[in-house]
């Protein structure tokens, strides 16, 4: 996901902790079937640990998605709006909660469809 947003986007290469990046893929989630807040939480450790020295952003939003794309779902929120809560995790530390609320709100089974709110 990393080299894959680089290459598209541009970003300098590199892993800053690999102990970081081991943290993430190791991370379990208490509720497996609380598919909404598992993604978040994904985003949220890459966003906090910061194992890539660039795109930590970019990539923490690829593993929600893509989480919740293997498990049926997808995020019906518009692209300004994602850019948005992504870099406002970012800065605040404290709206982990609000970022989860947010996912869970906006997310929806693939089975069905739903209008942008």
């Amino acid at each position: 996901m990393h080299d894959m947003q680089l290459a598209e986007h541009g970003g300098i290469p590199g892993i800053r902790s690999q102990a970081e990046l081991e943290y993430v893929s190791r991370a379990s989630y208490a509720d497996e079937r609380n598919v909404e807040g598992n993604a978040a939480l994904y985003a949220i450790t890459i966003i906090r640990r910061r194992p890539f020295i660039d795109a930590n952003k970019r990539v923490a939003f690829l593993a929600l998605t893509t989480y919740l794309e293997l498990h049926t779902r997808r995020l019906n929120a518009y692209p300004a709006d994602c850019v948005d809560r992504i870099n406002a995790l970012a800065q605040h530390p404290r709206d982990d909660l609000a970022f989860i609320r947010w996912v869970s709100d906006y997310a929806y089974c693939m089975l069905e469809r739903r209008d942008v709110p």
